[in-house]
């Protein structure tokens, strides 16, 4: 994926994510520029990762193992996933609505559905971008979305963590490192949900009178001041009721995948090994959780489902095509579709960087986030 080049020194996906000032088409399209390097960077290192293992197991052992599956119960898989992406959609559009973000469900659900081609940057953080065509369609300011995605996050990892500790109790094991893995997985988010910690910076800092420090109380109050309409017990319980069967949806698509294969397998055994395997991926922070939840799958399948490496192997793979990537390219479908709400031709995506090399950065940094 081409990343424009300039004399300046390039600003990382980090600040630009957070610093785009009145966000035009151009600088949008120059950020999903920066995202699809990630989604470059994921694919290669996914190949990298299924190389691995296609090497160590013998790819023509373990592809010859996944061109037995039966296509129908493969493709159900896939299909249990995307039911699992429309439950989280109900969250979405009741985020939305507590936000009184008035947007038609069309448009809300392809803005929606395009996150999922953000799984691949680091934490997820890239899904801010859906953010920006959200205050593109309603005109609403960015700090006053921004918690919708953050909570959105948020209340996915909350799922997984309630579902894999739930599966983990009832098989009777590695309950305490599942309890570990969740603690580690959402402790972070106590930043974000809450204003305690900004509340004792802004007390350290108020003497420090500066463009940045202003600029961040500003956004920070905002932001806010947003989240604590979304930060109440009412809608954490409505969170959990669409998240938690959707967590139960996506371990389910590897049970789906073993029997497949023609293989048999404990459905619970089978839900704990994708839960587990996918919570130590997301307390790792790689994008697309890669290299990680894909040696938990393999080993875990092997102590506890009683597979061989070979088998272990290409069940990984089918899954994660039938979970991760299935998500990114759908996402990346979908985002293609939401250029039309900042009037970009999807094969101006492919070309773009031309016409922007000759954006001066005076005018760039002229604009300001409303």
């Amino acid at each position: 994926m081409y990343i424009m080049q300039s004399k300046q020194k390039q600003q990382n996906i980090w600040k630009q994510l957070f610093s785009i000032k009145k966000v035009n088409s151009e600088d949008y399209l120059k950020l999903i520029h920066k995202i699809g390097f990630f989604s470059a960077i994921g694919f290669f290192g996914t190949f990298i990762v299924f190389l691995i293992i296609l090497l160590i197991g013998g790819a023509k052992n373990i592809i010859g193992i996944m061109l037995k599956a039966n296509p129908f119960i493969y493709i159900l898989a896939f299909v249990c996933v995307l039911i699992g992406y429309i439950l989280r959609f109900g969250k979405w559009d009741y985020y939305m609505k507590t936000l009184n973000l008035h947007v038609p469900i069309k448009k809300s659900l392809s803005v929606y559905l395009s996150v999922y081609s953000m799984n691949i940057t680091p934490g997820k953080i890239g899904r801010i971008v859906a953010a920006y065509t959200l205050k593109k369609i309603t005109k609403i300011k960015f700090m006053n979305i921004a918690p919708l995605v953050t909570m959105d996050i948020f209340t996915d990892s909350l799922g997984m963590a309630i579902f894999a500790l739930a599966i983990a109790l009832y098989v009777g094991k590695f309950v305490i490192y599942v309890v570990l893995a969740d603690i580690l997985l959402l402790a972070p988010f106590i930043f974000l949900l809450d204003d305690w910690f900004f509340v004792i910076l802004k007390k350290r800092f108020k003497n420090i009178k500066n463009k940045l420090t202003a600029l961040f109380f500003i956004y920070g109050d905002e932001y806010y001041s947003s989240q604590s309409v979304l930060n109440k017990p009412k809608v954490y319980l409505t969170s959990i009721i669409f998240s938690v069967p959707s967590a139960f949806l996506n371990a389910f698509a590897l049970f789906l995948v073993i029997n497949s294969l023609g293989l048999t397998a404990p459905l619970a055994n089978t839900l704990f090994t994708f839960s587990s395997s996918q919570l130590y991926g997301m307390v790792s922070a790689v994008p697309g959780n890669m290299g990680v939840t894909d040696g938990f799958l393999i080993s875990t399948m092997g102590s506890l489902l009683h597979f061989n490496y070979v088998t272990s192997s290409a069940i990984t793979l089918m899954t994660r095509f039938a979970t991760l990537w299935f998500g990114v390219v759908l996402g990346w479908i979908f985002l293609f579709y939401t250029f039309k709400y900042w009037k970009i031709k999807r094969k101006t995506f492919f070309k773009k960087h031309k016409h922007n090399k000759n954006i001066s950065k005076k005018n760039y940094n002229r604009k300001n986030i409303n």
